[in-house]
């Protein structure tokens, strides 16, 4: 036997499952058919109602990421404007930007943080000269 084969038996054996199931819960006053044609009808509403829910949650994300994306453009734009006067109020007389210059006058020493393994065991620092 082919998987195909297998397959189409498979599905034989379900109609025949189903049929059966479908016999043995009927209703007393409905043949089997009438019956079958119910259930078809109840499960193709059912199909169908989540169809029109899964449209409508689609949409709704597509709304969702439109507004996301307005969003994140408008701060982006903000975030721009925002630079872009911060870069003005810097700009010098000549219209260049400028950053702040500091004059070696200016400087001081900053300390830097040293590992313990640089001090002594009374706690000092170490003479590295």
């Amino acid at each position: 036997m082919t998987s195909k084969a297998l397959t189409q038996h498979q599905i034989a054996v379900m109609k025949v499952a189903a049929a059966i199931s479908v016999i043995r819960t009927k209703p007393a006053n409905q043949t089997a058919k009438q019956y079958a044609e119910i259930l078809q009808k109840e499960y193709a509403k059912r199909i169908e109602g989540w169809k029109e829910k899964a449209v409508s949650l689609e949409r709704e994300v597509a709304v969702l990421k439109d507004e996301l994306s307005k969003k994140a453009a408008a701060q982006s734009r903000n975030r721009l404007c925002e630079t872009q006067s911060q870069a003005d109020s810097q700009a010098d007389s000549s219209g260049y930007e400028t950053q702040t210059q500091t004059t070696t006058s200016q400087l001081t020493a900053i300390p830097l943080p040293v590992s313990e393994s640089r001090r002594n065991n009374d706690g000092r620092y170490r003479n590295w000269a």
